[in-house]
């Protein structure tokens, strides 16, 4: 009799941890199941949100945005000009470097703007203008206010031998039609790139225009002196 107790017991043992041990792995597959599906939809958030974030650089440029360099002081990297207004010996201004037909529409409307709030025209220079040449090319690559190398978009300016200026800028900006017209409109209408445009203290322009896969890439540089 003791016997049959002790068998039935340890029956009722094994069928209690049969039942256990069978409802125990479909929850561990589940689990498994809903961590492997977060870790997809995490993955799918940020390719999207990669995507949101490249389709916003493209689209940028052509809103404008604020893709501009602010003004920045020369500091004591640039000669004081002189107090009494005269030019140096070695300061005499060069004459005017050729300008493609969108650069030079480029110059004219921002000198028509300037001249709307009452500045002084943009002069355009020789060393600046083969500056800003040098960048269009470059924003092909990259499309920033740096290099393709990493390094400051500003050191085109000591590579192409601008020289004693005391502040300058940049306005960078791509678009498919390849007109300035559509490009200036465009600058007009961020308040950064405007300010550039419209800066009292620039008194010098270089206008680059580079032109690839269907893309036209426009720069301004500008320096006061």
């Amino acid at each position: 009799m003791m016997n049959k107790k002790i068998c039935a017991f340890f029956v009722a043992l094994l069928l209690i941890f049969s039942f256990v041990e069978g409802s125990r792995v479909p929850v561990e597959g589940a689990s498994r199941r809903q961590r492997e599906r977060e870790r997809r939809e995490q993955r799918e958030r940020e390719e999207q949100q990669e995507r949101r974030e490249q389709r916003r650089r493209r689209e940028e440029p052509r809103r404008g945005g604020d893709r501009n360099e602010e003004t920045r002081r020369g500091g004591d990297r640039n000669e004081e000009p002189r107090r009494d207004g005269r030019k140096r010996e070695d300061e005499s201004e060069p004459a005017q470097v050729g300008l493609s037909g969108a650069a030079s529409e480029v110059v004219r409307i921002a000198n028509a703007e300037r001249s709307k709030a009452r500045l002084s025209d943009l002069r355009v220079d020789n060393e600046l203008t083969a500056a800003a040449a040098k960048r269009a090319a470059e924003l092909q690559r990259l499309f920033e206010h740096r290099r393709p190398d990493g390094r400051s978009w500003d050191t085109v300016l000591s590579e192409c031998g601008v020289k004693r200026y005391n502040s300058w800028g940049e306005n960078i900006l791509y678009n498919s039609s390849g007109k300035a017209a559509d490009a200036m409109t465009w600058w007009m209408k961020s308040q950064g790139h405007r300010d550039n445009i419209l800066n009292r203290n620039y008194t010098h322009i270089g206008v680059g225009v580079y032109q690839s896969g269907g893309k036209t890439y426009f720069v301004q540089l500008f320096v006061g002196r």
